[in-house]
């Protein structure tokens, strides 16, 4: 999953859907805003499922950082996990700006 500032929604959804099921099964979600204290939405939520080992997280915050990072850097940070849940038959989905991220993340994902 890869979602940028509310694009992260439905993906809580999912996750929250999962708990209720106890679904198991990995989930990985890459998420992305500009700012950690101000854009990080559902914080709290996404970092107890993580901690409990619900989700697999990680996060850029373009504007907390001198040279801005993104949810595409992340994915080519960790290409090898990416690729690894690639081959197993994973899903993609992708959420959230349909004019900049979306593109960016498939060129991450061709590279």
């Amino acid at each position: 999953m890869m979602g940028a500032g509310t694009g992260v929604a439905p993906y809580v959804a999912f996750l929250q859907d999962r708990e209720i099921r106890r679904a198991t099964g990995e989930a990985v979600l890459f998420f992305g805003c500009r700012h950690e204290d101000k854009d990080f939405l559902y914080k709290t939520e996404l970092e107890r499922w993580a901690d409990e080992g619900s989700v697999e997280l990680y996060t850029a915050f373009s504007r907390d950082t001198e040279k801005k990072v993104y949810i595409q850097h992340r994915m080519e940070e960790h290409s090898d996990r990416v690729w690894k849940l690639i081959d197993s038959g994973a899903h993609l989905y992708v959420c959230g700006d349909a004019n900049q991220m979306a593109g960016d993340v498939h060129k991450a994902l061709r590279r």
